[in-house]
């Protein structure tokens, strides 16, 4: 996790996708939780209710989801870029909204 990765995102990705966002895993060891609030914020700007009241339930029901949960009704991702492996792997693969898809891709440069 490092901003070198960010770039590689940023100079393939974002000329396609504006309005992606990337995450990069830092040193933390709290991937999958902060994958979650990541998501949760992203998707509770997207809440579409008629009330107040229904869109605090909505928001509050939402910050409450695992990935798993967010992914299955449809507050995931689209389409997850991986290139960490090992047990971020699983954290991505949770996230993916049904119909998405997960890229994996590594950057060969020499260290």
């Amino acid at each position: 996790g490092n901003e070198a990765k960010a770039n590689v995102f940023y100079d393939r990705i974002k000329q396609f996708s504006p309005n992606s966002q990337v995450m990069i895993r830092g040193e933390e060891r709290d991937f999958h939780q902060r994958l979650a609030k990541t998501l949760q914020s992203i998707h509770s700007h997207s809440i579409s209710v008629d009330d107040k009241v229904s869109f605090e339930i909505s928001k509050s029901k939402l910050n409450n989801m695992d990935l798993k949960e967010m992914a299955k009704e449809g507050y995931g991702a689209d389409i997850v870029m991986e290139s960490l492996g090992g047990r971020y792997f699983q954290a991505s693969f949770d996230s993916i909204n049904d119909g998405g898809a997960l890229v994996t891709y590594l950057d060969r440069h020499p260290m």
